[in-house]
């Protein structure tokens, strides 16, 4: 009875590896794949993302990094570091978790393995200016350029708010005015550069007006069943940004749009993510429309 506002982990590996694919990203390419051994990430990678890859007709080179239980993946680095030197890898797919994946590029950058496409969904809480962010705080500048056009494809929307055309979405300013309405704190803007808060507040809106709905059809006293039953039937809803969707029955996922963006390092629309004065910082652009996904 999981009901979610994302693509479940499997449906957004296997999103951006078709659309990867269809944009001749992955043609003629020597493509490798590093996953953690994390159970259940393990597994919605291999099913998500490397039997699709095989489906299509691609035989990549697999990585598995040892987790031992923990956040921070680093077992078997350095024999993956020596198979993609070995293999010379063209297209990488890292599926690290933010804390994990500065390593992986920082060792790939100093062992002068020459720099891979690389292409990342929001699985595993990738594809956000604040997770890309980590490369740069944690390997330093030149690991963020060696990061510097990585390829994110999911339905998150990141940096709508850096293009020329931009204008705040009704939906988002409603939820962010509603916020200092209510609390008294001093709001974000959508052009500010503490967007992150900006977003999360969406978010959060987001998620409350769906359960609020839900309650309100399902009528007094309703059963959990009942209630489960509004949600998934509660159809087009509110959403952040760009990223639209809608729950039926047999969809418990929301989104039906995906787009693709790149990371800049520096920053070359505006801004970057946490920049100071001796720091750039990076950012997240997209370079393609939001299109709708079977």
């Amino acid at each position: 009875r999981l009901i979610t506002d994302s693509f479940s982990a499997e449906e957004a590996l296997e999103y951006m590896t078709r659309k990867a694919d269809s944009q001749g990203l992955l043609k003629g390419k020597n493509i490798g794949v590093v996953f953690p051994d994390t159970p259940t990430q393990s597994t919605s990678v291999k099913n998500g993302l490397i039997s699709t890859l095989q489906s299509l007709g691609h035989d990549p080179t697999i990585y598995s990094i040892g987790c031992d239980g923990m956040v921070w993946c680093r077992i078997g680095l350095d024999s993956a570091i020596e198979g993609m030197l070995q293999e010379e890898i063209d297209v990488l797919f890292p599926t690290l978790n933010p804390v994990s994946l500065p390593e992986l590029i920082t060792a790939m950058e100093a062992s002068k393995i020459l720099k891979p496409l690389i292409i990342q969904s929001g699985f595993n809480e990738q594809a956000t200016d604040m997770s890309a962010d980590f490369v740069l705080q944690h390997g330093g500048p030149d690991a963020a350029n060696y990061y510097d056009g990585s390829i994110f494809i999911d339905h998150i929307g990141a940096g709508q708010h850096r293009l020329e055309q931009f204008s705040p979405y009704q939906f988002d300013e409603m939820c962010n005015n509603e916020y200092e309405r209510i609390t008294g704190f001093p709001r974000s803007s959508a052009l500010s550069r503490n967007t992150f808060t900006y977003e999360m507040i969406v978010r959060s809106c987001t998620i409350v007006r769906y359960l609020a709905t839900a309650l309100y059809d399902a009528g007094p006293n309703p059963t959990r069943r009942a209630l489960y039953q509004t949600l998934e039937n509660l159809g087009r809803v509110d959403s952040p940004g760009e990223s639209t969707g809608f729950f039926r029955e047999g969809k418990a996922t929301r989104p039906d749009t995906l787009g693709v963006f790149k990371y800049e390092y520096p920053c070359l629309h505006g801004p970057g993510y946490r920049f100071s004065k001796t720091n750039p910082g990076g950012c997240i652009i997209p370079i393609t429309e939001m299109e709708k996904v079977d």
